[in-house]
């Protein structure tokens, strides 16, 4: 009961039910599994933690206590695996991420993208990030045929940080619109930006 309170009281705060876009407003009406990802306070990750949905529409929380430090890698859309369940005819990936980064603590978190050739997929991450802590986001945007991602780290914290590293590569015909932006609601918080990409 506690891991489903968690899950509760985190999931579509950052990522809003309520939100007047149709694509989100859709995202969750197809919404097909949530599940939380929870590192208590203190801990240290060595090894990192995966997550790889197999449903088509699906929603990750993770939440990082104070001091604790961690790396995750998601997983979405793989074109090595089967088709996910739930998907029909032209295959649609739709999933969304919630980041919740405690006082103090240390986040890796790469999401890599790698849809089948014919796939639609959309994301949408959203990551919150407290006093003095640290979140290093790694996107790799690899595959479908239309892909829409959208990440926005908001540095919520005095003194905390979100550095953003984006890699895309295009090819023929995929199209891929990609948005990204840190935002700034705590003083001397630090952030940056890097996207590198290849369209052939």
């Amino acid at each position: 009961m506690e891991g489903t309170t968690l899950l509760m009281r985190h999931f579509a705060t950052l990522l809003g039910a309520t939100s007047p876009d149709p694509a989100v407003q859709a995202y969750y009406a197809d919404l097909q599994h949530k599940e939380l990802l929870y590192v208590p306070r203190g801990m240290t990750v060595k090894q990192p933690i995966t997550f790889t949905p197999e449903e088509a529409t699906t929603h990750l929380v993770v939440v990082v206590e104070e001091g604790a430090r961690v790396m995750i890698v998601e997983t979405i859309g793989d074109s090595r695996r089967r088709a996910p369940r739930g998907a029909r005819g032209k295959q649609t990936v739709k999933h969304g991420t919630e980041l919740f980064v405690g006082d103090g603590a240390t986040v890796d978190f790469l999401c890599l993208e790698d849809a089948p050739p014919h796939a639609e997929v959309w994301i949408q991450q959203r990551g919150r990030v407290g006093r003095g802590a640290k979140v290093t986001w790694r996107n790799v945007t690899l595959g479908g045929c239309n892909v829409v991602q959208e990440l926005i780290s908001e540095i919520a914290g005095e003194g905390a940080e979100s550095a953003i590293d984006w890699i895309f590569s295009a090819q023929g015909p995929e199209r891929q619109q990609l948005a990204v932006r840190n935002i700034f609601t705590a003083r001397e918080g630090r952030g940056e930006i890097t996207v590198k990409g290849i369209a052939e």
